[in-house]
């Protein structure tokens, strides 16, 4: 797959997934801002939440992460859990990070919680497709074995080309 967009000599990669999600939190944040125009609302309150949402769902993506490979990747080397640039996020852990965020902001700055919900929710499946398709590309989220004929084929070598081979020994003998 191409879980590496560009590589500049020693210094980290850019990776297709992280690209993905930065461009699906820019394009929700454009989104969610330009419908908050269109409603009337205040649209610097709502950049500043996006601001607090945003940090919760990268912490909270990476905290499911490492809690749940804790002891295959990091319990030798707890310090790695820093080391983001090394790929390691789980989507529900920052979703709910950024709903108890979205609550707990509202809450203090006497916000309506259903009225900021909407205009957060109208954006986030724009964000979340593009972050399914970065992982796409880095060769998770495949999906299950098809011979459809939009079924991808995938590379030798790839986590998704084990998996399906795993699940298909007959075919192996």
């Amino acid at each position: 797959m191409h879980s590496i967009l560009l590589q500049f000599g020693s210094f980290p990669p850019l990776r297709t997934y992280g690209l993905c999600m930065a461009l699906g939190f820019l394009l929700g944040w454009l989104a969610a801002v330009r419908l908050c125009k269109r409603t009337g609302q205040n649209a610097d309150a709502l950049s500043s939440l996006l601001t607090w949402l945003m940090l919760a769902a990268v912490v909270g993506a990476r905290t499911a992460y490492v809690l749940e490979h804790w002891s295959t990747e990091f319990a030798r080397q707890p310090f790695s859990v820093l080391r983001v640039d090394q790929g390691g996020l789980m989507f529900y852990g920052g979703l709910i990070a950024a709903a108890f965020v979205l609550v707990v902001y509202t809450r203090v700055y006497r916000q309506h919680l259903f009225q900021v919900t909407d205009l957060v929710l109208a954006v986030v499946p724009l964000g979340h497709a593009l972050g399914r398709i970065g992982c796409f590309m880095h060769g998770c989220c495949y999906g299950k074995i098809t011979d459809s004929w939009i079924g991808v084929c995938f590379p030798r070598e790839s986590p998704a080309w084990w998996e399906q081979v795993s699940a298909i020994p007959p075919l192996l003998e």
